[in-house]
């Protein structure tokens, strides 16, 4: 059984194979590469490609962002550089993977720090299940933090992802305990898997909640409210404090004066209790008119509570409708208050 996520932009190993496709291009072998270029008919796709590669391998010592995996970047940089080759839809695909594979060579030669191993990947089933296993490993730091720290729910994607990886090691655990397994190439993976987490506790990862993308993006939306009506409201805390302590630790004279709790004129005040405010309204509507209240609770603040479905249905059209209340009435009363929320990323 095999999922292909190479697509998910959420996961970390997509986002590292794109820093392999982009941060080091600038630095390869410019005269090799128009070389190339010029060999195969100006096939300019050739000549990116091949500055890519060099790019990385000039750089390999640079290469430092697969986390607790970086001891095994070669092994990333030959997956990738196998699927940029299969990628690649020119008419010199057997001319432009030799020079590929002589390029490795040379770099070998100078340096000694990473084998070609791309050639090797004919059996395809074989290779993916490697695959699949490296990258999962790499992906685990965050989808733990994610959603098993932070408590927060997994997308339908994300929660097949996981149960499918996990799946594929109970099938294949067995198998290469058998002798002449061993040198499997994903039986090797789990060996080297085994070294970054000898208690394996990456095949034992679930999802508590499993919600659609839409609804995550909604609670996503909330999540960044609270933390923005946080940020705006540290600095007043901190002037308040300041002005409420004076001398020797004296209350100020001034204090209930120079900081009263809400200025009329305040536009600081403003920014601050709005957010706040709506979030407290789509939480109070979810409460009382929903079934989903103590699950967005528990999401929102962080509780640990017993375990519930989710009705996915209810709680996106609750959230949207209380979206589109609190714009209306926003437009009535002559005072729009926006926001621009972002999705988090992780790189």
């Amino acid at each position: 059984m095999y999922i292909y996520h190479d697509n998910i932009d959420y996961l970390t190993s997509k986002k590292r194979y794109d820093a392999l496709d982009i941060q080091f291009i600038d630095q390869g072998n410019h005269e090799e590469c128009y070389s190339l270029e010029r060999e195969l008919e100006n096939d300019n796709d050739a000549y990116v490609l091949c500055m890519k590669v060099t790019g990385n391998l000039n750089n390999f010592n640079n290469i430092k962002f697969f986390d607790s995996l970086n001891d095994y970047r070669c092994k990333y940089l030959n997956f990738w550089t196998h699927d940029i080759l299969n990628k690649y839809k020119g008419n010199h695909s057997a001319t432009l993977k030799l020079h590929v594979l002589k390029i490795f060579e040379k770099f070998n030669k100078e340096v000694s720090k990473c084998h070609s191993e791309f050639t090797d990947y004919i059996i395809t089933d074989d290779y993916k299940k490697m695959k699949s296993f490296y990258d999962y490993a790499l992906n685990y730091q965050m989808l733990q933090f994610d959603h098993e720290k932070s408590e927060k729910p997994c997308t339908k994607r994300i929660d097949n992802y996981i149960r499918t990886i996990i799946n594929l090691y109970n099938q294949v655990k067995q198998e290469c305990t058998i002798t002449g397994n061993s040198t499997k190439k994903y039986c090797i993976a789990l060996e080297d898997i085994k070294k970054v987490y000898p208690q394996g506790e990456l095949w034992k990862l679930t999802c508590n909640e499993v919600v659609t993308e839409r609804t995550a993006k909604l609670l996503e939306e909330i999540s960044t409210l609270r933390e923005e009506n946080t940020r705006l409201q540290a600095p007043i805390t901190e002037i308040c404090e300041q002005a409420r302590v004076a001398g020797n630790g004296e209350k100020s004279a001034s204090f209930y004066h120079d900081c009263p709790p809400c200025s009329s004129g305040s536009n600081r005040c403003i920014t601050v209790a709005v957010p706040l405010l709506v979030i407290l309204f789509i939480f109070i509507i979810l409460s009382k008119f929903t079934p989903l209240g103590s699950s967005l609770s528990r999401y929102i603040i962080k509780k640990k509570g017993a375990k519930m479905n989710i009705n996915e249905e209810e709680i996106e059209e609750s959230l949207e409708h209380t979206f589109n209340y609190v714009d209306k009435n926003s437009e009535m009363s002559g005072n729009v208050i926006g926001y621009n929320p972002t999705e988090n990323g992780y790189y």
